[in-house]
């Protein structure tokens, strides 16, 4: 079953763009898709599907890849500890940021921190991330 066009006004749409800047500037918020559509102030069923049909991904994925990419961004910088680099990101335990981490990008943050500035950290978790999404 195929499922029905949906239709977004130039509203519509300005509302999704704002919801996901919303979500690229408060990574650390971990904003839930009914807190995010009250914000923008439309429904929750058109920010679902208006990020999948101007995005190509979920709010919630969405989200993710901006803090997992927002991290290894700080990892890069030697000043900052995982655990910080971890509440930057939304995360209060690092163990959990540490699972979600390794689990996105295929290493884990203390990996990518020993590559610090070296400049090859974000591209080589970039073909490894391409990669894992070839596969599914």
């Amino acid at each position: 079953m195929v499922p029905a066009p949906i239709y977004l006004s130039p509203m519509d749409k300005r509302k999704i763009m704002q919801a996901k800047r919303l979500l690229e500037e408060f990574p650390e918020k971990r904003i839930g898709i009914r807190r995010l559509s009250r914000m923008v102030i439309t429904n929750e069923n058109k920010v679902k599907q208006g990020f999948k049909y101007l995005l190509g991904t979920s709010p919630g994925a969405y989200s993710k890849k901006v803090r997992m990419t927002r991290a290894m961004q700080l990892l890069s910088e030697k000043k900052i500890s995982i655990q910080e680099v971890a509440e930057e990101c939304g995360y209060r335990d690092r163990q959990n940021f540490s699972i979600a981490f390794k689990k996105y990008w295929g290493n884990t943050p203390g990996y990518y921190k020993s590559l610090g500035a070296s400049g090859n950290y974000l591209s080589s978790a970039s073909s490894i991330r391409r990669i894992s999404f070839s596969l599914m």
